[in-house]
């Protein structure tokens, strides 16, 4: 792109190929991996995103504009189950409840329950 201000998320075979756990890859080695994210990618077609940070076309120092995102998301957080049970008994309470469930992302979701957690 000839800039150094530029970041990257891109696919690559297998999520062209739609396989169906494949990721995103993003900067400095990171990745999206959860649930096939470069499947999703793949299926429109969309080999990379390019951003660039030499214009803000949005100005993040819009006041009202924050104030209606923060709020937005406050009350759906307030409506999800998850953060009830986080509020109300931590993380480490959340983590529990999933163990009893069997919806543990033991060994990179490999397995869903780990019997000593208690």
């Amino acid at each position: 792109m000839g800039n150094r201000k530029v970041s990257v998320a891109c696919i690559g075979p297998a999520e062209g190929n739609l396989i169906p756990f494949s990721l995103i890859f993003n900067d400095h080695g990171h990745v999206a991996a959860t649930n096939g994210p470069g499947t999703v990618m793949g299926s429109k077609k969309i080999k990379a995103i390019v951003i660039t940070n030499d214009k803000n076309e949005v100005d993040y120092r819009d006041e009202a504009f924050n104030t209606e995102i923060r709020k937005a998301f406050l009350e759906a957080s307030d409506a999800s189950h998850t953060a009830h049970s986080v509020k109300a008994a931590g993380t480490c309470g959340h983590f529990r409840s999933l163990g009893k469930l069997y919806a543990l992302p033991i060994k990179n979701y490999g397995e869903d329950y780990w019997p000593t957690l208690e």
